[in-house]
């Protein structure tokens, strides 16, 4: 096979645009398939490999990237959550004298998120927000997981944001069953004629995961 790597002069007015690459998700689960449509919405060709078929039948069908329903979406960073939900993010280095959130967090694993954050002035960056906000900002780490932050957030969600699901994204199986108790635990959210809330990972069976597709009855979230 023959293959050109230049035009003649003939066609020297033509413009050449290279297909977008098509993109291969592995695993048809809640996850891969949020990933799918967004990813098709932005004009690539997405396919889908999944070994268990079950997994995205039924309801789940809703979920293929050729259909589905597009929403608009806000994005909202960590401190326009704490300022939204009055959190306060706790640390057991709140009590170091001193501004430099370098010193503060020397004794943390160093990440990249974490390097990036830690020179920034909070005072200076985030003077238009509450002090509380500030304070948590400064208390925060990348290092720590903050599943009473996740229960909080929820929390607001159901109470003051419109109807619809929230889906949560974790690190893990631990960290989602940490989550399940706390928010069973809540006076609030724990309420089980209110809220349905449905553990989803990769190890549940498909027929667990496919419950998620299904409606709530009415006057649940």
């Amino acid at each position: 096979m023959r293959c050109r790597t230049g035009l003649p002069p003939a066609h020297a007015g033509l413009v050449l645009v290279e297909p977008k690459a098509r993109i291969l998700v592995a695993g048809g689960g809640i996850g891969g398939l949020a990933f799918a449509l967004t990813t098709r919405r932005k004009g690539f060709e997405v396919l889908v490999l999944e070994r268990d078929v079950s997994a995205v039948r039924g309801e789940g069908s809703d979920a293929h990237p050729d259909t589905g329903f597009t929403f608009p979406v806000a994005e909202l960073f960590l401190e326009h959550v704490l300022e939204k939900t009055r959190y306060r993010i706790n640390s057991e280095r709140d009590n170091f004298a001193g501004s430099s959130r370098r010193k503060k967090f020397s004794s943390v694993k160093s990440d990249p998120m974490s390097d990036v954050f830690e020179d920034i002035d909070i005072t200076k960056e985030y003077g238009n927000y509450s002090s509380s906000t500030r304070q948590s900002l400064e208390a925060w780490s990348a290092a720590e997981l903050d599943l009473s932050l996740v229960e909080s957030t929820i929390e607001y969600i159901c109470r003051y944001e419109a109807e619809g699901a929230i889906l949560v994204f974790l690190t893990g199986w631990v960290e989602i069953s940490k989550l399940l108790d706390k928010i069973k635990g809540n006076n609030f959210l724990g309420s089980p004629n209110r809220f349905l809330v449905l553990p989803l990972h990769g190890s549940m069976p498909p027929v667990n995961q496919r419950k998620i597709f299904d409606r709530p009855p009415a006057n649940m979230r």
